[in-house]
């Protein structure tokens, strides 16, 4: 470990290494719990919610994990992540994770497993993963890292107040967290308030009335190009906003050509989270409409596309639509169920004024939003400023 004043060893002579188990997860209690990369979520594992997997008892001796392991993640796009196990139940790893358990007492597994929370570590990640389209450290290369080795005694300092710093700053972060979800349920609540109608003055009609709905086209993913049009996909369709994470392209044709975006078109998802509404911009195009998506366009004058749009964004727009949603292990709602959905609007000077107050309490909200996420950003550059000090020998 470059720059550590601590002495170092390999893995490979402080643990021994092996592969999780294969095997196919099952929902009913046929063998011990079976640990996978996705049971792994916040630095934490519901127990409860892990599957089991079947098992001869040779295997399950061989490859239980026991109080002080520390499984990680080889492949994907998770490589390199780790979680200490305490108390487990009866369990076993899946086939990829790797568990590292200690062979002797020269190494506390809680140092062990801050290490692997730290710049220097993750660094090491990455160079041994490159090279890999799909991202891997296998375990020859984990036994091969390097790790700090300072005296048990000076391992338990450091564990000790890291321990007692982490507390306080993840006491930050959950403050931080609820202040941002505050400010987001502040501006659902006031969007809905101001959207609330008004019986004396307001009118009431079906969604049909005010906007029409053009479905997506179901591209196949044998279709998908390296350039082309950007395919507005289910996830791309996130709550105010176009993702663009992971994006695929296609080309049209003049068959699917009238599915081509513009700048300003209104999204809405059919499938999953329902009723997620967000609009694409300038920098999104060229862009295509994929299936369960739909575009959603303005068509009465009396009705300003600002104040429609508020409206969709609104719960007043979203929970009925999520309440007409179908499926057990996935939501979906039509075009049809879209349409059906009432709507009330004011006369166009007092959508006006409406869109205006709106936009105040929103840029408000925003402002909160970017400060609370600036916080959550110091709070763990903060977290790895400490974790750096403390492998430097630097914590006091």
């Amino acid at each position: 470990m470059s720059g550590s004043p601590f002495p170092t060893a390999t893995l490979s002579e402080l643990a021994s290494i092996k592969y999780g188990y294969t095997e196919s997860a099952s929902s009913e209690p046929v063998g011990p719990k079976f640990l996978r990369i996705t049971d792994i979520q916040d630095g934490a594992v519901d127990w409860q919610s892990v599957p089991y997997c079947a098992i001869d008892a040779a295997d399950a001796k061989k490859h239980r994990l026991e109080d002080g392991d520390i499984v990680f993640a080889r492949t994907g796009a998770t490589t390199g992540k780790s979680f200490l196990i305490k108390d487990p139940p009866e369990a076993v790893a899946a086939s990829y994770l790797i568990r590292l358990r200690l062979t002797g007492k020269e190494l506390l597994p809680e140092f062990l497993s801050l290490f692997f929370q730290t710049d220097v570590y993750w660094h090491s990640i990455a160079q041994g993963s490159s090279g890999s389209a799909q991202g891997g450290f296998n375990a020859s290369k984990l036994g091969e890292l390097k790790v700090p080795t300072p005296s048990l005694e000076e391992q338990k300092r450091i564990v000790a107040a890291l321990k007692q710093i982490f507390v306080a700053l993840d006491r930050a972060r959950g403050l931080t967290e609820a202040n941002l979800a505050d400010a987001e349920d502040l501006e659902r609540c006031v969007l809905r308030a101001n959207l609330a109608p008004q019986v004396e003055n307001w009118l009431t009609c079906k969604l049909e009335k005010v906007l029409s709905v053009l479905s997506g086209f179901a591209f196949k993913s044998k279709e998908y190009t390296d350039t082309g049009h950007f395919l507005i996909r289910i996830a791309n369709v996130q709550d105010g906003q176009i993702s663009l994470h992971r994006p695929q392209f296609v080309q049209l044709s003049s068959k699917t050509k009238k599915f081509e975006l513009s700048e300003g078109d209104i999204l809405t998802s059919l499938t999953g989270n329902i009723g997620r509404v967000a609009v694409i911009q300038e920098e999104h195009l060229p862009a295509a409409l994929n299936q369960r998506v739909a575009k959603l366009v303005p068509k009465d004058a009396l009705v300003s596309r600002d104040y429609l749009l508020q409206f969709l964004r609104s719960d007043w727009f979203g929970e009925p639509l999520r309440k007409k949603g179908r499926g057990a292990a996935q939501q979906n709602v039509s075009p049809n169920e879209i349409k059906n959905i009432d709507f009330f609007y004011p006369n166009t000077n007092q959508q006006t004024e409406i869109v205006k107050a709106n936009r105040a309490i929103q840029e408000a909200c925003d402002h909160l939003h970017n400060r609370y996420e600036q916080s959550m950003k110091d709070i763990a550059d903060l977290r790895q400023s400490i974790l750096q000090k403390a492998f430097a020998g630097e914590l006091t």
